[in-house]
């Protein structure tokens, strides 16, 4: 597999995949350095078994798309991500699912970031050591100076109140 090659047979859609995801936000003009970075990431980890090459780096492309937009907080600005037009290439029946998948992951995920705003600062941090850092209860409550039921009943009221607002915004996944 020449990454090279790759590159130049599919530049010119993925620098449009990627424009068009960024331009949701105002960040197109930073569409190079998204593939670039796509193209490093399969270079340094190439995979095995790709059946569409295309389709394959469109996905790549889109993921770190999404990375840079969650990493720019654009979200946190007012503005939307309005991901329903940018699959305006056919990228091969074999990965629309996939990649259809991958979009609604990232709404969804982009949805949750901003409902963690309802949450107090405690919550927020219970919901993202335990869930994100997958650090357990026990250790939690021990840190926090609390009971670990007490804990598990922080994380069940925070996760209610994530859940009433991802509802109240019409997010379901």
């Amino acid at each position: 597999m020449d990454i090279g090659a790759l590159y130049l047979r599919h530049r010119d859609t993925l620098h449009r995949v990627a424009a068009s995801v960024l331009r949701e936000v105002g960040l197109q003009d930073e569409k190079d350095d998204v593939v670039g970075e796509a193209m490093l990431s399969v270079a340094a980890n190439p995979p095995t078994g790709v059946h569409n090459w295309e389709a394959f780096l469109v996905r790549v492309v889109k993921n770190k798309a999404y990375d840079r937009i969650r990493a720019a907080d654009v979200r946190h600005f007012g503005r939307t991500l309005d991901m329903d037009h940018d699959d305006q290439t056919d990228p091969g029946e074999d990965a629309i699912g996939d990649v259809d998948e991958k979009v609604d992951a990232a709404r969804a995920g982009a949805h949750l970031w901003d409902s963690m705003a309802v949450l107090d600062e405690r919550e927020r941090y219970i919901v993202r050591e335990h869930i994100q850092n997958q650090r357990p209860q026990g250790e939690l409550a021990e840190e926090l100076g609390v009971s670990r039921p007490r804990v598990n009943q922080i994380l069940k009221q925070a996760l209610q109140k994530l859940n009433d607002d991802l509802l109240r915004k019409g997010v379901t996944r």
